[in-house]
């Protein structure tokens, strides 16, 4: 053997066994770089020993690189586990909310309808009834009793109207003269305020007047002849007239007339 191929095969052999060495820390990228080197040699000699030297460090140089290998692929199956854990945890919200939809589906159909009340307007709103008008109104005047010195009469207000309506509280009266001039003061009221009276169309509502007769207040009384009773209903600035003759003070110290509320 030449000094030129104990040279070599020595080289050969000594990096080999560097790259054994180094292979411990490096990747597998590193441990496939000396087979390939070791491979040079071997072509070259005729001997065994670089051929055994190579196929030696072959197998260190594979297991020292496998372990980094094999753990880059460990790390990355990991993650596997909570990814696909995922979507199987998607369908649940999906479910409950087909669930809560049936749910409100059936909660609008079994919903209770309601209707208006009757006498409700239209709208919602409950028809309330109004005050009587004059123009919707007529009146009328009757006796009723006699006492000494005194009359009782009915004085009657009528609903003209297509509609109820109500009368409160005291209505005014007084005489006037043939000309609409008022006669001594208007009727002093008496009693409580009464109630509120509901009058249907066509119907009626009463409260009682009193007339003193003239001849109890003597020549003071100043009496002349009435032509008929003015008569203003409860809450209105317009009035009704009712014929009624009779002998009226016009003396306004004397109070001839006293007139009590609707449903008193």
């Amino acid at each position: 053997m030449s000094v030129r191929q104990h040279r070599l095969m020595f080289s050969a052999v000594a990096l080999t066994a560097f790259l054994a060495l180094t292979g411990c820390g490096t990747g597998s990228e590193d441990a496939s770089a000396p087979a390939t080197t070791a491979q040079t040699p071997t072509g070259t000699t005729e001997g065994s020993s670089p051929t055994q030297s190579g196929s030696t460090a072959s197998p260190e140089a594979s297991a020292t690189g496998s372990t980094p290998a094999q753990e880059p692929a460990e790390a990355t199956s990991t993650p596997d586990a909570p990814a696909s854990a995922a979507p199987e945890s998607t369908p649940a919200p999906s479910a409950t909310a087909e669930q809560h939809s049936e749910s409100d589906s059936g909660g609008a159909a079994s919903r209770p309808t309601t209707t208006a009340p009757p006498g409700a307007a239209e709208g919602g709103a409950v028809a309330s009834v109004e005050n009587c008008t004059t123009q919707h109104l007529s009146a009328t005047v009757s006796p009723q009793e006699g006492a000494t010195g005194s009359t009782i009469l009915a004085l009657s207000l009528t609903n003209e109207s297509a509609q109820a309506c109500k009368l409160s509280g005291f209505p005014g009266v007084s005489f006037a003269d043939g000309n609409g001039a008022m006669i001594g003061v208007p009727a002093e009221r008496a009693g409580g305020s009464g109630a509120t009276v509901t009058v249907l169309p066509g119907g009626s509502a009463s409260a009682a007047l009193k007339q003193g007769n003239a001849n109890n207040y003597g020549q003071v009384c100043n009496a002349h002849t009435s032509d008929h009773l003015v008569i203003y209903p409860p809450e209105n600035t317009e009035a009704l007239t009712v014929p009624y003759q009779t002998q009226a003070c016009g003396n306004p110290k004397i109070m001839q007339l006293e007139i009590k509320a609707f449903g008193a």
